[in-house]
């Protein structure tokens, strides 16, 4: 390369850095309302600037038949309202002296609300005062399948959950089958129709149950109940373990919030995104392992104790809009374990969780 050329070549780098360094505006945004585009900038000089703008599959990119004004507007007011008429993903750019001095991209699109179609309780829901999250919940938990307490709950004007007892995995089969019909009668006196489901037993696996204690367990509740009869599962079975067969209504205790930096297997969500990949993974894997069945999720509305075992966070207020807005169809229940817990810290103990719930389940 001979020296003009190079002398060439430098004077055309310094002419284009000396352009970009007398722009005559920056910082150019916009914001969109259901009526406006309000443009903004920080200016740099004054004058005449053009504003282009167009609504994506409404008008064309940036070609001649885009929206356009000149002359109107100045750069040393840095400010222009524009009146539009229709939601959609709008793009404006700023032209000075035909060069673009700035672009941005925003929306007005209204968000569609969160609604929820589902069953809602509270685990426990006796022992919960009565307070609006209790009053916004469409069932209550009951710990066990005595009348008088799932009779409370129905007074109130819900549906029961009772929780079975009386099974140990160190039954025969014969003493399984005996024990589900226990409480037969009570649940007959307490009106099939009252019942939300019946919960045989809580994370089954996790106390040593087989699947074939669960399979006759399920099947003998099948033959004598009128109402819905499930197991709650945790996150870890449903990957793992083998279901009974025959499950019309399978319960996850979906619990995927820990302290960030916890070891190995246990997942680090802090975003909607990664919260409705688990989400969503984990439920395909009970499709698959319950074909037949809805679901019912248990949301984590607690965190853990210094000294836990386990390195569960107080979930942030914005999980409560990620569970309602990872539901699927086929989810038809959404309960809440632990208001109060020796081991834990409780839904009662984080008010902001609380108040975020209230809203997501206001919108129900």
């Amino acid at each position: 390369m001979n020296n003009q050329k190079i002398i060439s070549l430098a004077q055309e780098i310094i002419h284009e850095a000396s352009k970009s360094e007398e722009n005559a505006i920056s910082n150019f945004q916009i914001e969109v309302t259901e009526s406006q585009i309000i443009c903004t900038w920080d200016a740099h000089g004054t004058g005449e600037m053009d504003i282009l703008y167009y609504a994506e599959g409404v008008h064309s990119v940036w070609q001649h038949s885009v929206r356009k004004y000149g002359h109107d507007v100045r750069i040393e007011d840095e400010r222009f309202e524009i009146s539009i008429g229709l939601e959609g993903i709008w793009h404006a750019r700023a032209l000075v002296d035909g060069e673009k001095q700035g672009e941005d991209t925003g929306s007005n699109i209204a968000e569609e609300e969160t609604k929820l179609n589902v069953f809602t309780a509270l685990w426990s829901s006796n022992s919960v005062p009565d307070n609006e999250i209790k009053q916004l919940m469409t069932a209550g938990h009951n710990p066990s399948p005595n009348y008088d307490s799932m009779k409370k709950v129905v007074d109130s004007g819900k549906k029961v959950i009772p929780s079975f007892g009386g099974f140990s995995p160190s039954h025969s089969d014969s003493q399984l089958r005996e024990r589900v019909g226990w409480y037969t009668d009570t649940f007959e006196k307490i009106g099939w129709e009252n019942i939300e489901f019946i919960l045989l037993t809580d994370e089954p696996f996790l106390n040593n149950y087989t699947t074939h204690q669960t399979q006759v367990i399920l099947d003998e509740a099948k033959r004598l109940y009128k109402a819905p009869v499930t197991f709650t599962f945790t996150r870890g079975a449903i990957n793992t373990e083998t279901l009974p067969t025959g499950l019309e209504l399978v319960g996850i205790n979906f619990y995927p919030l820990f302290e960030p930096g916890s070891v190995e297997g246990y997942p680090q969500i802090h975003n909607y995104t990664d919260f409705k990949s688990l989400f969503d993974s984990t439920l395909e894997t009970a499709r698959q392992k319950a074909p037949e069945s809805e679901f019912v999720i248990t949301a984590q509305v607690f965190g853990a104790k210094e000294g836990a075992n386990i390195p569960w966070r107080n979930p942030e207020p914005e999980s409560a809009e990620w569970y309602a807005k990872a539901i699927t169809p086929d989810v038809v229940g959404l309960t809440f374990w632990g208001w109060k817990s020796n081991r834990w810290i409780g839904f009662s103990e984080l008010p902001e969780l609380q108040q975020a719930w209230i809203d997501v389940l206001s919108k129900h």
